[in-house]
């Protein structure tokens, strides 16, 4: 039975399941198909994508990506978007910056741009956003390593943590990036339990993971859809006026769009290959998610990949494709006097990478101090449930970012510590004892900076632990508080039950109804003289042990001052 599935030429690439061939020929119509037919033609496609999606997944699959094969093109191609690559050239005279676009950066790096200018001492490539065919250029014009390749592109999945792997050619960083978010609200208790006014973002598909590792998270599942689609990676798809088509200007565009089709359709059907205990798992996180919002510090965990090459080039990827957050190093580059032109190290430049994300997790910090003393002031004041729950959201995220920062602290310190040892590790030629000059990538001016950046994190950590005690000794507290208002409750209800009890007793015992009651004959002089002496003894009886421990702390007062007297006299008496 032949199929109806489309071919293509070149390296296979599937092509979205929702595509209808007529509108793709400019809107022809196309002959009606059987729905059967189309049941097949789908189900086909449904298996391919699946196959395709778990043959680099699978357990025993084969480590890293080799762009020059062509069955990376196959399992890798649907990842795509269009990127924001910026290229600059620096030395301590000159500096130069030169942006392109996704097509322009192959060009570049084939001509033009094969090698950096003769007066420049340090070239940064620095790519805002992750897409296959920019991948792929870079890592073939500067010789990526296969493994450090894959985790670039595997960007976002769970499990990724910060560190630093050492090659032969290059030293690869990969980074986590703590950001407040840009609907994070002021530390305001009051404004903080008001329910978030949006739901997920529909604006933002490249939307980073907040707080945890969720798979719903990493494969982008969107809450607000009636089945559970996927986000598409592509972050930025231009939209233009109606009006003629424009072959070539729409050329990037369209290609995205049907690159977001299929990366939406492969990761459903990883999705729908998920066993039902992970599906419940990332549902579940979902919801933690929607049930936090507003109640807690809004935080961004974006990727961050730095490259170092021998030759004295720096390459960064971002997750988003926006260059924003390196603006401030970008800034310093322009600066003819700042360290990074005077020096022309591209392990500084490193370095300020570092450096800039170190710099983005203490204003997490700081904002996690403002909103926790505002927590404790109004558990001063009144304590209640609404601030035990808050103050139990922080304690969680404060743990999730300390599980993703003590990686950051750790490859930190390798590269100050260990930073030639692993060079040598590295290098074969080292290792078979051939007689080998070995240099490690970091200078000797970016370990004096590390360490600088090391005693950051070092604070960041210290103060997240203390954060999280002070948040489970604050919740104690509360807990105390309401065990003792309790506890007080019952005690007055307790002292009147003690003092109305002898009346009681004794009211019930004269107002029996009787015809004749000797006691009762004349004056009600007589209730009083039984009732007085009943009630002391009782309450006495009840409150000894207060009225002894009330005692006993008055004479202890007492004692105290009157050593206060002395010691005040003898010294009045020392002075003169």
């Amino acid at each position: 039975m032949e199929s109806n599935l489309p071919t293509v030429k070149g390296p296979s690439i599937f092509l979205p399941a929702s595509a209808d061939p007529a509108q793709d020929e400019g809107g022809s119509e196309a002959p009606p198909v059987r729905p059967s037919q189309r049941f097949k033609t789908s189900a086909l496609k449904v298996l391919q994508m699946h196959r395709g999606s778990t043959a680099i997944q699978a357990p025993g699959a084969e480590q890293g990506v080799d762009p020059r094969r062509d069955s990376a093109a196959q399992h890798w191609g649907h990842i795509h978007q269009e990127c924001a690559i910026e290229v600059c050239d620096y030395s301590p005279t000159s500096t130069s910056f030169t942006r392109l676009s996704n097509a322009g950066l192959a060009e570049f790096l084939s001509g033009r741009g094969k090698d950096r200018p003769s007066w420049a001492k340090v070239r940064w490539v620095n790519v805002g956003g992750i897409s296959w065919d920019v991948i792929r250029a870079i890592a073939i014009r500067y010789d990526l390593h296969p493994l450090a390749t894959e985790d670039v592109l595997r960007c976002g999945e769970s499990g990724s943590r910060s560190k630093s792997d050492y090659y032969r050619n290059h030293l690869f960083l990969s980074m986590m990036c703590h950001s407040l978010a840009p609907d994070d609200e002021p530390p305001s208790y009051e404004s903080s339990q008001a329910a978030a006014s949006t739901s997920l973002s529909e604006d933002d598909p490249d939307r980073s993971r907040v707080l945890t590792d969720s798979p719903v998270q990493t494969m982008g599942i969107d809450p607000s859809s009636s089945r559970p689609g996927l986000k598409q990676r592509g972050s930025s798809v231009r939209s233009h006026s109606p009006g003629r088509a424009d072959p070539e200007r729409d050329a990037p565009d369209r290609k995205a769009k049907e690159a977001a089709k299929v990366a939406k359709q492969r990761q459903w059907a990883s999705w729908m290959s998920m066993s039902p205990m992970r599906r419940r798992k990332a549902v579940n996180q979902l919801a933690l998610r929607e049930l936090k919002k507003g109640a807690h510090v809004s935080v961004e965990l974006k990727h961050i990949y730095v490259f170092l090459t021998r030759g004295g080039t720096l390459i960064t990827f971002h997750q988003d494709a926006d260059l924003s957050v390196f603006r401030p190093i970008k800034a310093r580059l322009q600066l003819k006097d700042s360290l990074l032109r005077a020096h022309s190290d591209a392990s500084l430049l490193m370095q300020s990478v570092v450096d800039l994300v170190v710099d983005k997790a203490l204003e997490v910090v700081d904002r996690y101090h403002d909103t926790l003393l505002d927590l404790e002031r109004q558990i001063l004041i009144k304590p209640s449930m609404k601030t035990v729950r808050a103050l139990h959201i922080m304690s969680g995220d404060l743990t999730l970012h300390k599980r993703t920062l003590t990686p950051l602290s750790t490859m930190i310190y390798a590269l100050r510590r260990y930073d030639l040892d692993r060079a040598v590790a590295a290098t074969p030629e080292a290792q078979d004892g051939k007689d080998v000059k070995v240099t490690g990538f970091c200078s000797h001016q970016c370990k004096v900076y590390l360490a600088d950046v090391y005693d950051h994190m070092e604070y960041i950590l210290s103060s997240m632990d203390m954060f999280s005690s002070i948040a489970e000794n604050l919740i104690n507290f509360t807990f105390n508080i309401v065990s003792y208002e309790t506890n007080q409750s019952m005690r007055r209800l307790t002292v009147a039950t003690v003092l109305f009890f002898p009346l009681t007793f004794l009211t019930g015992y004269f107002g029996m109804n009787f015809t004749y009651m000797n006691s009762l004959v004349g004056s009600d002089i007589f209730f009083w003289e039984v009732a007085f002496p009943v009630m002391t003894i009782i309450i006495l009886m009840f409150t000894y042990n207060d009225i002894f421990k009330m005692y006993r702390a008055f004479s202890r007062s007492r004692q105290f001052d009157m050593v206060k007297v002395r010691v005040s006299h003898s010294v009045l008496r020392a002075s003169c």
